[in-house]
């Protein structure tokens, strides 16, 4: 029988922003087609997607990349986005930031207290979900063009917001069956110990919502291990995609390690 990657047996699907959700088409269309029309009649490029997901060497916007059009911009920014928008922006740049988006500095301040113990991501990225609530507490939708303009406000490059879209490639090559399986929870115990101080990225990366992620830290305050144990542990309990395979390709994004690990599992 003649051996099959993984990869090779899905048919993959890709998420466009489209208003407040994602409208999604397959893999097979993309490469077709340079526009396409999702259920809700808006016409789409498609062309920046394919860079992102079929050219691995792509890692930066090209000079023919005009960001996203008006009505992706109109979209609500998910945990997800919010926190790949934080891995792209320095501490130091992002009290000036948070501002423009209509923050007040002593909220920045508290914020910066509070979870002090915490990686810059994952401060930078609690203090995007007390925007988030800020802004609908005013009966205002979030949107990626609120953080557009903060971002051209700052001097810092719109195009970030084109990053979050990105999706980590290269590990597809890799999905064999060892790695589809759910990993034991000794596993996930040991993977624990070798992850770094991104429990918050890698919680969100996994889709374990941010009210879990900060239970979490609650019920361990001063112990990484414990804490990250704890999140993986709710992936697991919840999660429709909980392999080895997935578990990778969120520790890859976040920088967190233990992707050799893993990866050894599979040998």
């Amino acid at each position: 029988m003649k051996p099959t990657k993984v990869s090779e047996l899905y048919r993959m699907e890709f998420g466009l922003p489209c208003g407040r959700g994602v409208c999604y088409v397959s893999s097979q269309e993309v490469l077709k087609l340079e526009k396409w029309e999702c259920i809700n009649g808006k016409e789409h490029d498609t062309r920046y997607l394919r860079n992102w997901v079929f050219n691995k060497n792509q890692e930066t916007c090209g000079p023919e990349c005009k960001g996203l059009n008006d009505n992706e911009l109109k979209t609500e920014p998910s945990d997800k986005h919010l926190v790949r928008l934080s891995s792209q922006i320095g501490i130091k740049s992002f009290e000036d930031f948070f501002i423009n988006l209509g923050m007040r500095r002593k909220e920045w301040e508290s914020t910066e207290y509070t979870y002090a113990g915490h990686s810059p991501e994952g401060i930078m990225s609690m203090a995007f979900k007390q925007w988030k609530k800020f802004k609908i507490s005013k009966l205002e939708n979030p949107t990626l063009k609120n953080l557009s303009d903060a971002l051209t406000a700052v001097n810092l490059d719109r195009h970030m917001i084109c990053q979050v879209f990105r999706e980590e490639t290269n590990l597809l090559d890799i999905a064999n069956f060892k790695l589809q399986e759910t990993p034991s929870d000794e596993v996930l115990e040991e993977l624990s110990h070798q992850i770094g101080n991104c429990a918050l990225q890698l919680g969100i990366e996994l889709g374990v919502s941010s009210y879990e992620v900060e239970n979490s830290f609650v019920k361990f305050p001063k112990d990484l291990s414990g804490l990250i144990e704890d999140i993986l542990q709710k992936w697991k309990a919840n999660s429709k995609m909980k392999t080895i395979h997935t578990l990778m390709m969120a520790l890859q994004r976040v920088n967190g390690g233990g992707v050799q690990y893993l990866h050894n599992l599979a040998k």
